[in-house]
């Protein structure tokens, strides 16, 4: 559509090759809705494949692997419906991988488990038995186990082998359970959801250990300490708790509490050496707490849509995402924005680091794999969508697809 000129600044040609695929693109998607009422279920689908096709191949972002054996996955996933003739795929909100990168493990709206091979995206297995929306996933470090909870209150336990079809409830209650995470000896888990309570249980035998009452009946977020003896929370009221595991079981847990955000919690994660606290919340903040002089260094505010996930990329940069569909790149020390990644379609509720790679999933129902080494490159131009490229951010009055 345009003509080449390698002489040109790569910023012209950037932009001229953005253009043309946002035609491209536009045209494309305006052809699919117009003809929806004619398209079969399978038709749609089609158009759909081959519309996610264009956006990965145009984004330079998305992780493309050189490794043989991954040459064949995509790079944009969307999950299959459970039924066979389903039109919608799931929308995933919890996301967790295999410490040996063979698993990715997803869960969301519908109900299921789904167990993907990270090497060619395909299904390896389907987990049916949660009764409602499945909040939170975790795969224990024999690249085996794996444990969930949701909105039907329950714990349970599953195999990655495909022989296995049973489960275990490992706790059984009357409330949505939120949030979940596991110790790093993989001996407890810890869950909190829409209750006052946060308990701790012993995986192998699904006994409870801990019990920790609070008054913020929403926890949404929980993270142990690297070395086990610590549990943070976060939740609706935007206090941090820090709850200290080393006192004898028979003894009441106090909490460390500090008012942090005048929103909802949504993730927190200790630093290697459990001396700082990284939270973010739906007050469109990024705050680093101290733990030993209960100092907040770092009070970010981020112009974008409310904060629903993070994760922590090295000692200095961390991830953040949430309802303006867009995930940023931040340096924690000074609080600047290093890189913005741009092409999901919806809320992004989750962000996982594996690897070389950032994955996240999004209320668009996809679940993209991003490569950071070039997601944190200074000097790197943002990608943005082609069919939403007037997106830039929502802190200017902009229109968001």
């Amino acid at each position: 559509m345009f003509k080449d000129d390698e002489s040109q600044p790569k910023s012209v040609r950037r932009c001229r090759s953005a253009v043309s695929t946002t035609i491209s693109v536009v045209l494309l998607f305006a052809a699919c809705h117009s003809a929806t009422d004619l398209m079969s279920e399978s038709t749609f689908a089609q158009q759909q494949g081959a519309f996610d096709e264009i956006l990965t191949k145009s984004n330079p972002f998305l992780s493309i692997s050189n490794s043989p054996s991954d040459s064949s996955r995509p790079n944009l996933l969307r999950l299959d419906p459970i039924d066979p003739n389903g039109l919608y795929a799931p929308i995933v909100t919890a996301l967790a991988a295999s410490r040996d990168g063979k698993w990715l493990v997803a869960a969301g709206d519908d109900h299921a488990i789904r167990v993907v091979d990270r090497s060619t995206g395909k299904l390896h297995k389907l987990l049916e038995g949660h009764l409602d929306w499945v909040q939170s996933v975790a795969i224990l470090d024999d690249n085996q186990t794996i444990l969930s909870c949701g909105n039907d209150g329950t714990l349970r336990a599953w195999s990655v082998e495909p022989e296995s079809k049973s489960f275990d409830v490992l706790y059984r209650g009357t409330i949505a359970l939120l949030s979940m995470a596991i110790s790093p000896d993989n001996q407890f888990v810890a869950i909190g959801g829409f209750g006052n309570a946060i308990r701790v249980h012993d995986i192998r035998t699904g006994k409870l250990h801990r019990e920790m009452i609070c008054e913020c009946n929403d926890q949404r977020a929980l993270a142990f300490s690297g070395d086990g003896l610590q549990l943070a929370s976060g939740g609706r009221d935007g206090v941090l708790r820090i709850w200290s595991l080393a006192s004898g079981d028979d003894k009441p847990l106090v909490p460390l509490e500090q008012k942090l955000h005048n929103g909802r919690i949504r993730s927190v994660s200790f630093s290697s050496d459990a001396s700082v606290v990284t939270t973010v919340a739906e007050d469109r903040r990024l705050v680093r707490y101290r733990t030993h002089d209960g100092q907040i260094f770092l009070d970010q505010k981020i112009n974008g849509g409310k904060l629903m996930a993070m994760t922590t990329i090295d000692s200095r940069l961390v991830a953040v995402a949430g309802a303006d569909n867009t995930i940023r790149i931040m340096d924690s020390e000074d609080g600047k924005e290093v890189h913005r990644l741009v092409g999901h379609d919806g809320s992004v509720v989750t962000l996982l680091r594996s690897g070389d790679e950032l994955i996240s999933s999004s209320f668009d129902t996809t679940i993209r794999y991003w490569s950071l080494e070039k997601a944190v490159q200074h000097d790197a131009a943002p990608y943005e969508h082609p069919v939403s490229a007037r997106y830039v951010d929502s802190g200017v009055s902009e229109n968001i697809r």
